[in-house]
């Protein structure tokens, strides 16, 4: 099962050839609401009142089959996005309809499973079966992870120039040291 990193992610965004089905989690909250931003701004959608949609954790499976199954309103695409639903407490009904969903996203919508609050477990039997129905489905899973030291410095030196203005290495150190690595 390949997971794929940022630079992939990043890679399909540009693009905009996205996949129907994300599974996105890791540790790094901003990446994963950074880049769940990028696709609904680079993908079709037309206005998001009608084709973006979003649910929570406590969400009724049925509500996010039906979002998902919908035909986009004016646009090419729609957006589903699905945040922290509990897999592993859910009962085993909901978990099989899940995956089915998962692994049989219709053309015209992309599905965004996220996990931000709930950790995604990939090594556990729900986690990987999960990730399975995912790839069945031509969807991605995403692992966002924290970013190290030398990609957090280049980051910042990169952003200041961006912005018409000089940070140095050292500079950017200390920034790091006093603030830590915690991207928000």
């Amino acid at each position: 099962m390949p997971i794929i990193n940022e630079d992939e992610l990043k890679r399909e965004i540009t693009s905009k050839n996205l996949a129907s089905v994300y599974l996105i989690f890791g540790e790094d909250s901003f990446l994963k609401s950074h880049y769940t931003s990028q696709m609904i701004k680079k993908t079709d959608i037309g206005d998001p009142f009608f084709n973006l949609q979003r649910f929570e954790d406590d969400a009724d499976l049925q509500s996010v089959y039906d979002a998902v199954n919908q035909f986009p309103m004016m646009a090419d695409k729609k957006i589903v996005i699905l945040t922290d639903y509990p897999y592993v407490t859910a009962s085993k009904s909901d978990f099989e309809r899940l995956c089915a969903l998962v692994g049989d996203v219709p053309q015209g919508c992309v599905f965004i499973l996220k996990f931000d609050g709930v950790e995604f477990d990939q090594k556990s039997a729900a986690g990987k079966k999960l990730m399975s129905a995912t790839e069945k489905g031509g969807g991605r899973v995403v692992e966002l992870g924290s970013r190290n030291r030398a990609q957090l410095k280049k980051m910042l030196c990169d952003g200041a120039k961006k912005r018409g203005c000089a940070l140095t290495d050292r500079t950017a150190d200390y920034i790091l040291d006093v603030v830590g690595y915690d991207i928000n």
